[in-house]
């Protein structure tokens, strides 16, 4: 019964981990940056579309205080995603280049999604003499 008991906390354990996959900490944008405002859905979803992918907000059952995010980037590039947080203020992820993350969070849907793309500089290179 005990070791019974242990796998099933230790799949739920990696099951709330797994879920959060969205990285907090990019820089806000600066310049470079898309805003897309969210769109509530008759399913309930609030989506967000941008030229490279999409953000996605489940708003919080009645038993939770947090919904669910989920930020998608089909681009090729490293994209910095910001959204709105009641509480916290500004929030922003890395998502790679074709991957999808999610997280649990409270996102204010009536604020525009902003994402940052980089900027690429070109190459210089130096001629010796």
């Amino acid at each position: 019964m005990q070791l019974q008991c242990t796998i099933v906390l230790s799949f739920l354990a990696t099951a709330i981990n797994a879920a959060l996959t969205c990285v907090e900490g990019a820089p806000l944008p600066e310049n470079n940056e898309e805003r897309s405002w969210f769109s509530r859905q008759s399913n309930g979803i609030h989506v967000a579309s941008f030229s490279e992918g999409y953000a996605n907000f489940a708003a919080p059952s009645l038993d939770s205080k947090e919904g669910v995010l989920e930020i998608a980037n089909q681009g090729v590039l490293r994209l910095s995603v910001c959204v709105l947080h009641p509480t916290r203020g500004l929030m922003c992820y890395w998502v790679n280049s074709g991957d999808t993350c999610k997280t649990n969070a409270n996102v204010d849907t009536n604020w525009e999604v902003t994402v940052s793309y980089p900027i690429l500089l070109p190459l210089v290179r130096s001629r010796l003499t």
